[in-house]
């Protein structure tokens, strides 16, 4: 059962880092800008080892260590908040209803933060589970 929580856990992280990476790189890339993944990745500020975590976890098996998907998560997290979040914040508060689109943003923000924190705790525990599934009985 922890073997299939794992995976399930494991998958569900590959698939929204994947979904991540291709949403950012794709959304600013037209056709007539055909680029390679790398650099379109590279003008988004997305690195290179997220980009080949994709493109293997798309195209190949690959069953990744929990912590190095909770590195990916964290980095997609931040990004979104660098480069979405915050800047769509900005741009609202400059407008005349301030006071109203900000506290909305600011509660959608926290509620966000929330999610991303409780899973970041739920791979943590998952992992120290694994961890202590792992020792020998003494």
């Amino acid at each position: 059962y922890k073997q299939e929580l794992t995976q399930t856990l494991q998958l569900a992280i590959s698939m929204a880092i994947s979904r991540f990476v291709t949403i950012v790189i794709e959304q600013k890339n037209t056709k007539s800008e055909a680029r390679s993944l790398m650099k379109s990745a590279e003008s988004h500020g997305i690195p290179k080892w997220l980009v080949s975590f994709r493109h293997l976890s798309t195209h190949k098996k690959l069953n990744q260590d929990l912590c190095f998907l909770k590195h990916g998560l964290e980095f997609c997290y931040t990004w979104l908040l660098k480069n979405y979040w915050n800047p769509t914040l900005d741009k609202v508060s400059e407008n005349h209803e301030k006071k109203l689109i900000s506290v909305n943003f600011e509660s959608l923000h926290n509620k966000l933060a929330k999610i991303i924190q409780k899973i970041i705790k739920d791979v943590d525990s998952v992992v120290e589970l694994i961890s202590f599934m792992k020792k020998p009985f003494q």
